[in-house]
């Protein structure tokens, strides 16, 4: 029986990556993954690496997903993880690291956990949209129409007000700060969803209505001619932003974790993202077919949450993980300590 969650043969690179994997399999280790483009490969082949290892399907529980930046749900994770003494491993930005080490403070007792955060990738704000027809007002009305700064600061001329819609509101705010001097109006980051979307007409001001979405919304919306796309990578992101676009592996170890051990992980994890990024990258089709699995499961798992943005093919969600990447920077991994919540 093959492990592939579509009952066909997994790539040689899903196996590849999967044995990347291997030393998180032989820790015990227990994973979870937000549901984005760029998080969910690590799960799927995380779990592949648990059904090859037992010569058996993909685990129907695997793999599990939690939301981005949820406290709550790391907080459950570490628990169960902290009940059989193994490693808990997640995806998180810089500050999120930190501001969960923060919030579980350290004691000083044998029971002091280890919290590795790992870099990985710089996410890279690639678009910003805008609902309308604008292309051709931006065009005549914008001295250079392909500078971001010029397009918010004509769109925004007329507006009392602009709201940012995003399902990544740390981002957001951040990009906020980028907005606002363009804009010269107030910004407010409304979370995706958010009822206003539904009913601009009961505002009682004129607003400037921009999205900023992860993929596949971001993908889905380049797509759509109902939304004009402002290109955001001339846009220099400030030194104040980096914790929040550097995205990596968190790796929580319990107390008396071997350091080969942790050292294998931290490798591990380095080098499957490495390899991702450069086949994601890749210009040969055929390499970036090597994505359909990754894409067919997060299409499953977006449709099952009845979210309706999807990746057309494999070839579209390994652009989305080339566009939204860039190598990390300066400083390197981190290591800060907690106490979990297990009671």
């Amino acid at each position: 029986m093959s492990p592939a969650r579509r009952g066909l043969a997994p790539s040689r690179f899903d196996a590849d990556q999967a044995a990347e994997l291997a030393a998180l399999v032989r820790a015990n280790a227990l994973v979870a993954v937000p549901l984005f483009a760029n998080t969910l490969p690590f799960g799927f082949h995380f779990a592949l690496a648990l059904a090859l290892a037992k010569q058996a399907a993909v685990p129907a529980n695997y793999p599990r997903v939690i939301p981005w930046g949820d406290f709550a749900a790391l907080d459950s994770l570490v628990k169960d993880a902290a009940i059989s003494a193994r490693a808990a491993v997640w995806y998180s930005s810089r500050a999120y690291a930190k501001r969960f080490a923060a919030s579980h403070p350290p004691a000083e007792s044998d029971d002091t956990w280890t919290l590795t955060f790992i870099p990985v990738t710089r996410y890279q704000p690639k678009w910003l949209f805008v609902k309308g027809s604008v292309r051709a007002r931006i065009e005549l009305g914008v001295p250079r129409p392909d500078d971001a700064n010029d397009a918010i600061r004509f769109l925004a001329d007329g507006s009392e007000r602009c709201e940012l819609f995003s399902d990544i509101p740390d981002q957001a705010d951040e990009l906020r700060n980028i907005i606002h001097p363009a804009a010269q109006i107030p910004v407010e980051v409304v979370r995706q969803g958010n009822q206003r979307r539904l009913d601009p007409a009961a505002r009682p001001y004129r607003v400037l209505e921009l999205f900023f979405f992860s993929a596949p919304g971001a993908n889905v919306l380049r797509h759509d001619s109902r939304y004009f796309a402002i290109d955001l990578s001339r846009i220099g992101l400030p030194e104040s932003a980096a914790d929040a676009f550097a995205t990596g592996i968190v790796i929580a170890s319990p107390p008396r974790m071997p350091t080969p051990e942790l050292d294998a992980l931290h490798r591990a994890v380095t080098q499957y993202h490495t390899r991702m990024y450069a086949h994601a990258d890749d210009p040969d089709a055929h390499r970036q077919e090597s994505f359909a699995e990754a894409t067919w499961l997060f299409n499953r798992l977006t449709r099952e949450r009845h979210v309706t943005d999807t990746f057309g093919d494999e070839k579209q969600y390994a652009r989305c993980l080339a566009d939204h990447h860039a190598a990390p920077t300066l400083p390197g991994s981190e290591t800060l300590t907690i106490m979990p919540r297990i009671e």
